[in-house]
């Protein structure tokens, strides 16, 4: 079984839990693999497959995501055609988001 994490940051060190699932799950399959749009803490956190794709598009600052945020406006600036055709690639049994917001 071939099990996708997305995650919006991984691995955040506050987020101690989310990479504690992801590396016990990670036990438990047949393949594991981690979607984000940032790779951190790489030295601390290792975790073999991790893939790095960029979500937003045309939001050239932080002020223009809060902007497109409070105004409900995010869908739009979202890449999910990329976002979709990069998941299918990797051919999932199951895409697990972790956080609500993510999802």
């Amino acid at each position: 079984m071939h099990v996708v994490h997305f995650v919006k940051q991984f691995s955040v060190l506050t987020e101690t839990f989310i990479y504690d699932q992801i590396t016990r799950v990670s036990d438990k399959v047949t393949y594991s693999t981690v979607v984000t749009e940032a790779h951190v803490n790489k030295e601390q956190r290792p975790f073999s497959s991790v893939v790095e794709i960029q979500l937003r598009q045309f939001i050239s600052s932080y002020l223009d995501s809060r902007l497109a945020y409070k105004l409900n406006l995010l869908p739009l600036f979202i890449n999910t055609a990329g976002w979709r055709r990069q998941i299918r690639a990797l051919t999932p049994d199951i895409v697990h988001c972790h956080a609500g917001n993510a999802a």
